[in-house]
Order: structure tokens, then sequence, then C-alpha cells
């Protein structure tokens, strides 16, 4: 399956001469409604050795209607907000994005090995650094209030780890959603 972004719009063409895409709910049934959200599902017409028929991939996208302007006729996707387990879930249980992880631990960069955000209970996340050296307490307020300007529903707590686990292909996982994700609840950042 494949889709690109249009070069006249954000919007993504799936194009259908590759596979099937569709967007289904939590229940099941087909997202139709515009900017509705749903998890992107495939089937490939390209590999006839192990056909992938309606393989859930565990992304969420936002379903377009309308035509794109550059004229194609190929279905639209909005665009495509991240993985299912890749959202925050807020007191309410509301899903917002996971995007500014970086941009939290921006002004400590340099002292960081490596970072994982976790989160157990709804409005609340843990994040565990491997440190390279001990953070003063001007670099912990630093993280704690980047993070408030992005997250302000949310409590953060903050840890620190000898190592973070890699997964078997040696890369670590930035986050840990251990709460179920229903995404009728999305909200964007």
């Amino acid at each position: 399956v494949l889709a690109g972004e249009c070069e006249e719009s954000t919007d993504y063409h799936i194009f259908p001469e590759y596979g099937l895409v569709e967007l289904i709910d939590n229940n099941g049934n087909p997202v139709s409604k515009e900017e509705g959200i749903g998890e992107i599902v495939a089937s490939g017409f390209n590999n006839y050795v192990m056909p992938f028929i309606r393989y859930r991939t565990g992304d969420i996208a936002v379903y377009v209607k309308e035509k794109c302007s550059c004229g194609r006729n190929y279905p639209l996707l909005k665009k495509v907000e991240g993985r299912m387990q890749e959202f925050f879930v807020d007191k309410t249980g509301s899903l917002i994005t996971f995007i500014a992880q970086d941009y939290c631990l921006w002004n400590v960069k340099d002292i960081i090995n490596a970072y994982q955000y976790v989160q157990n209970e709804p409005g609340k996340v843990l994040l565990n650094i491997d440190a390279k050296r001990k953070f003063s307490n001007s670099d912990i307020e630093s993280v704690k209030r980047t993070f408030m300007e992005f997250y302000s529903s949310f409590y953060i707590e903050i840890n620190f780890v000898k190592n973070i686990p890699r997964t078997r292909s040696g890369k670590f996982r930035y986050f840990i959603q251990k709460l179920p994700i229903e995404f009728a609840n999305y909200q964007k950042l």
C-alpha cells in the first residue's frame, strides 16, 4: 500500500493500484465522516507470497471526503497522526497527540543518553531519563516547564535510571502506553 503527500496540500493521496486502504473506528466500522479519526487498515496487491489482507497497521489517520484541488481522483487522508499506542490520555480520557517529546528535552539534550515516557494512569506521565551526569534542579525544572507548555493538563514525574532497555532490534521505545487507547476521544494538540 502506498500513499504520498500532495504538492498542493498537506493531504495524502492513496494510490489504489498498490492496495486498498480503509479507515476503521474502534468497533471495526468504516470511517466516512469528514475529519473522522480511525485506524489505517491495509490490503496489499503486490505481495503474492504472503499477502496482507486487512492488516491493522496501528496508525491513526484523519479521513477526508472531499476531492483534492490538484485534480487527482485518488482517495485522501488528511494526515497520519501516529501509532495507536502513542497518544497521551488525559484525566478526562481524551487522547492527546504525542508530538512534543523531544522539545521537552531540548535544553538538556547534551546530558541525556536516552529517555522514555511511560503512562500508567490518565493525566500522569513518567519520564525515565538515563543521564550522562546528574541533573541540576534548574535542568529538572526546565524539562517540567517545557513539558507543561505542551501538555498543561498532565502531571509529569521525572525518574532517573541507569539504563533504558532497547527492543530486540536495538532501538529505544520513546513512549510506552500502558492504558488502552480508544480514539473516539481524540484531541489535537
